[in-house]
């Protein structure tokens, strides 16, 4: 496969969904970088030859008695005799001289293989181990290996012998194929969750804040935010750093208006201080800060329960109060902690006619999949108030997701248009709402709509990431087939980046990019800044292509650098029978 045609393979839908490189990406590319050199032939495997120097012409009295006990071993193996066959090879290696270390490579393998059939995966592995050390071109010992490897549920170490077989000896793909789905899936699950355990944060994005700021209507923050101040408060710093897009900052601001709050219990103002936990909360959320979240909604919860009860019947408190709920509904479901009813019907009875909290009850269950649940609380929304900027859009967005994910075409396919209808009457629509439906017009492959919603979502909110990244993916979507297609993509790429450093998104491509290019550890790079700021409690879907991607190039740089360093230098080693 030339340069040439390897540009011109068809890759736009794998860049976008992710998926298995060795099974496509990675294939090819060995592929084609084996076409371009000479190939090494073959051993156990049709590798490489067995041997780099002339036959000698007879084996020493060790070696022909090792071959005769391990052709007894042989016959033992073959006679289900396996404790037998361990005893005939561990005496075959015992009488082998040590030059002789192929014939001691097949006698470890051998073992290897016994060891597997008596049920003791452990031993197996080490034999493997030590017939590769004498024969790094083995490939029945690293295939044994790595099935070994998967028996004990270590995948990466069954990934990296797996791909380093399959580089070896790319015939033989199809016949790995399932262990190496096996070994990709573990591998990436077991990633996902050190992800999980061990992350404590990730930055703010944009969308979630543009969402915030574009959906909500009674949220007192958001109020102070739209107001001009001239107060110099650290909350006041924490909304200037929220209107500067200094996402990092607003924590710790507000944690210090805390503090100079509660250093004077004479000036004490609870209101302020139920303000400023939800606040945080809100921002530890967007961060997926579960023990941070999980801290300030307590503390808040501690400092309503001084509250008398005409304190709490007051409007602002009341609406801090309803968002606390819809605020532990969601630690709840970041931390699967069963239903989140309960806490939607305390909002509610809280502050029944608040659109906020059925909009946000709303969001919450549309981003965990609980599509019906999420219109159910959108149609009380409506009655609330019928004319609510994104009620109808919502609910026909919802629902043209809901459709799609029961394989109701024709119904997504109409609530398609009944959405572009409305965007179509509206033609002063928040930004953030075009961004949304976009995002579903391109999932329904509509690239024409799609488009054109990008396109508005990027002019009304223009110095954002978001729009311009999935514009960019449509945009290279249609150039498929151009030779400029890649530089495009990665130059609009690099300017989302500039637009939003910490972008998971525009990093996943970039890494696609890398590596289409063959440039591994670049991808490598790339992929780990993405798997540390890409979403994985509120969104692991959106994780998981990146990850799983991830494993198998990191196996594939491991294979190929192996497999250099073992063809560089062949070892001579005396012939013999096998």
């Amino acid at each position: 496969m030339t340069k040439k045609e390897w540009s011109s393979v068809r890759w736009s839908k794998w860049i976008i969904v992710g998926g298995a490189c060795i099974a496509s990406g990675a294939a090819i590319w060995w592929h084609m970088r084996k076409q371009s050199r000479n190939k090494v032939s073959g051993s156990k495997s049709g590798v490489r030859p067995t041997a780099s120097v002339a036959p000698c012409p007879m084996l020493s009295p060790g070696m022909q008695s090792s071959q005769e006990i391990k052709d007894k071993g042989n016959e033992y193996f073959k006679q289900c005799s396996y404790r037998k066959a361990v005893e005939a090879f561990t005496e075959a290696i015992n009488l082998c001289p040590p030059e002789y270390k192929n014939h001691l490579a097949v006698c470890y393998q051998n073992r290897a293989a016994a060891y597997d059939r008596m049920g003791d995966p452990e031993q197996s592995i080490i034999d493997c181990t030590k017939a590769l050390e004498l024969d790094p071109l083995y490939f029945k010992a690293i295939v044994r290996r790595a099935k070994a490897y998967l028996s004990l549920s270590k995948p990466e170490e069954a990934l990296d012998d797996l791909t380093y077989a399959f580089v070896m000896n790319p015939d033989a793909s199809e016949s790995l194929k399932m262990d190496v789905d096996s070994a990709v899936a573990l591998a990436a699950a077991n990633l996902v969750e050190h992800v999980k355990n061990t992350r404590e944060s990730i930055p703010v994005r944009d969308e979630l804040v543009l969402l915030w700021r574009s959906s909500y209507v009674n949220d007192p923050i958001l109020r102070d935010l739209k107001e001009e101040s001239f107060s110099v408060s650290p909350y006041h710093q924490a909304l200037e750093a929220i209107r500067q897009r200094h996402y990092e900052e607003v924590i710790p601001l507000v944690e210090n208006d805390l503090r100079v709050q509660q250093s004077d219990p004479n000036q004490l103002n609870i209101t302020n201080i139920l303000r400023d936990y939800i606040l945080q909360a809100r921002f530890a959320l967007m961060k997926e800060n579960v023990m941070s979240l999980k801290e300030r909604l307590a503390a808040f919860e501690s400092m309503w329960n001084t509250l008398d009860e005409d304190s709490r019947r007051e409007m602002i408190n009341k609406r801090f109060r309803s968002m606390y709920y819809i605020l532990l509904a969601a630690w709840k479901i970041l931390e699967h902690c069963g239903d989140v009813e309960n806490e939607f019907h305390h909002a509610v009875e809280i502050d029944q006619t608040n659109v906020d909290i059925y909009l946000g009850a709303a969001l919450l269950l549309s981003e965990n999949g609980q599509l019906q649940e999420a219109i159910d609380y959108l149609d009380q929304l409506s009655k609330i108030d019928p004319a609510h900027h994104l009620v109808k859009h919502m609910k026909a967005n919802c629902t043209m997701a809901l459709k799609a994910s029961v394989g109701d075409v024709g119904g997504a396919m109409a609530c398609m248009t009944k959405v572009d209808q409305l965007l179509q009457m509206n033609r002063n629509a928040d930004p953030v709402l075009y961004l949304i439906t976009g995002r579903l017009y391109y999932a329904a492959q509509n690239k024409e709509l799609a488009k054109a919603s990008f396109k508005k979502a990027a002019e009304g909110i223009p110095d954002y990431a978001a729009p311009m990244f999935y514009l960019a993916m449509v945009e290279a979507e249609e150039m498929e087939g151009s030779p400029n297609q890649m530089a495009v993509l990665e130059s609009k790429m690099k300017i989302c980046l500039e637009k939003e450093k910490a972008n998971p998104d525009a990093l996943a491509i970039l890494a696609k990019i890398a590596f289409q290019r063959q440039q591994l550890d670049e991808a490598l790079h790339l992929y780990e800044q993405c798997i540390e700021v890409c979403p994985v409690h509120t969104n692991e879907a959106s994780l998981l292509p990146a990850v799983t991607d991830y494993v198998q190039i990191r196996s594939l740089r491991k294979a190929v650098e192996a497999l250099r360093k073992t063809t560089a230098s062949p070892t001579d080693v005396p012939y013999s029978v096998r």
